[in-house]
């Protein structure tokens, strides 16, 4: 019978490894128990006196155990590296795997390189080490956008590797535009609302007697910022210390949102723009490349382009991606930047692996050949949807609430206010200035305290 309680926290028992209350056996037995992996145990024993594999090893926290030891096949500058996995769900918004993190260093226990995207918050607390002069002559840094630098910065200085990023672009269905004679791709926002009265004049709906749409604002704010940006509006300052979601601009462009779904031009956002896409259910579908396949194989007469721009002329998206880190206190660090250079390195960047094939940084390499046919062979539709991606990401930029490292509870006080305005259909004046006033005050007493 085993001695383990599944209501055990898994932070006590990680304490009591560190003080050497659990011996080795029971603590791996107990470890199993939590699901962490070998590497994790390792790791977890070393705080505590327990053997590990030594110098030559470097500890990672990631998604999952294949993407790493790849990229050590590029590590010319330490190819005896020995890279061991802690594999760590992500849950919602990263939650699972920021927690684990937090476990394994309260327990005293530092992995040498942790995937994120809470750098930010990290760097704040002095949890990382600062890459700042080492990252410059990585092989990558030269290609990398302004948006990319920023999700690997704080206050100026580097502290991490981006790979994989990612953003929305605008998918759209021909069928549809054409039924109002209309072509796309819709290039302003001033076609997207012609868009919407025509569709509402001729009560388009489809054969089956479903409602059509112009276009859906699911995904949280990551996704549905494109619209505040491009409406004029804007999210914070230039330093991150006030939100300016209350401005008279953001209001107006909260107000356009607001009014697609009252006049029925958009479903209030549920979690189904998907199936209503696939359905041939909306005219502009944004959405990423993770939807390309999908789309393909629903046999919609569709295109791909970057976004509509706005008055203004942005078309700005969030970019997505993780970030890697070398944790300030972990042991191997030269061994570790060894690892991240290798994933900076231009060869690693053009690999076509399937497991690490989306996970690089150079924007360039959506172009490689190489790249695309292996992108081609994965699907139709999914080497075009790369290459929109591409194009968009140029337009794109860091999202300071989609995970807020000053003030965390501002996420979920902004989007709750987006679902209030979008769902409750509450006054965006009203609901806006609130939230603002609620994340201003937040983020002062943080910075303050």
């Amino acid at each position: 019978m085993s001695t383990f309680s599944p209501q055990e926290p898994s932070d006590d028992i990680i304490a009591r490894a560190a003080t050497g209350r659990l011996s080795r056996r029971t603590f791996l037995v107990r470890a199993g128990a939590l699901a962490l992996s070998a590497g994790a145990a390792a790791s977890l024993l070393a705080a505590c006196g327990g053997s590990t594999t030594g110098t030559d090893t470097v500890t990672v926290v990631a998604g999952d155990n294949q993407f790493w030891p790849t990229v050590q096949t590029y590590n010319t500058a330490n190819p005896h590296l020995k890279v061991t996995t802690i594999v760590s769900a992500w849950g919602n918004g990263g939650q699972d795997m920021k927690e684990k993190e937090l476990v394994l260093m309260s327990g005293g226990t530092f992995p040498n390189l942790a995937q994120m995207v809470w750098l930010k918050e990290f760097a704040r607390e002095g949890l990382l080490l600062d890459l700042t002069d080492t990252a410059k002559s990585w092989d990558v840094y030269p290609h990398l956008n302004s948006a990319q630098i920023a999700r690997m910065s704080y206050n100026g200085r580097i502290y991490g590797l981006t790979l994989g990023n990612n953003t929305v672009f605008q998918y759209y269905n021909k069928d549809i535009l054409a039924r109002v004679g209309m072509t796309g791709p819709l290039t302003t926002l001033d076609q997207v609302q012609e868009l919407a009265s025509k569709i509402l004049a001729a009560r388009l709906t489809t054969a089956h007697g479903n409602p059509i749409y112009t276009t859906a604002f699911d995904g949280g704010n990551w996704a549905t910022d494109y619209w505040l940006w491009a409406g004029g509006g804007s999210q914070m300052n230039d330093d991150y210390t006030q939100t300016l979601i209350d401005s008279p601009a953001s209001i107006a462009a909260y107000a356009t949102m607001q009014n697609l779904v009252k006049s029925g031009a958009a479903p209030k956002p549920d979690g189904t723009s998907l199936q209503l896409w696939l359905n041939g259910q909306i005219a502009m579908y944004i959405s990423g490349e993770w939807d390309a396949l999908a789309t393909a194989q629903a046999k919609l007469n569709y295109g791909t382009a970057v976004m509509p721009k706005g008055p203004t002329g942005l078309n700005t998206t969030s970019i997505g991606g993780v970030e890697y880190a070398i944790l300030k206190k972990s042991s191997n660090q030269d061994a570790a930047l060894s690892l991240l250079k290798a994933a900076a390195s231009s060869t690693y960047q053009t690999d076509t692996n399937p497991h690490v094939i989306d996970y690089f940084s150079d924007l360039s390499d959506y172009a490689n050949p190489a790249k695309q046919a292996a992108w081609n062979s994965q699907g139709p539709g999914v080497a075009q949807s790369r290459l929109v991606t591409a194009d968009q990401l140029q337009s794109s930029r860091y999202n300071f609430l989609e995970a807020p490292y000053v003030f965390p509870d501002a996420a979920t006080i902004y989007n709750d206010a987006l679902q209030q305005v979008l769902v409750q259909l509450a006054d965006p004046a009203t609901v806006m200035k609130s939230a603002a006033s609620q994340i201003n005050q937040g983020i002062s007493g943080a910075v303050n305290s």
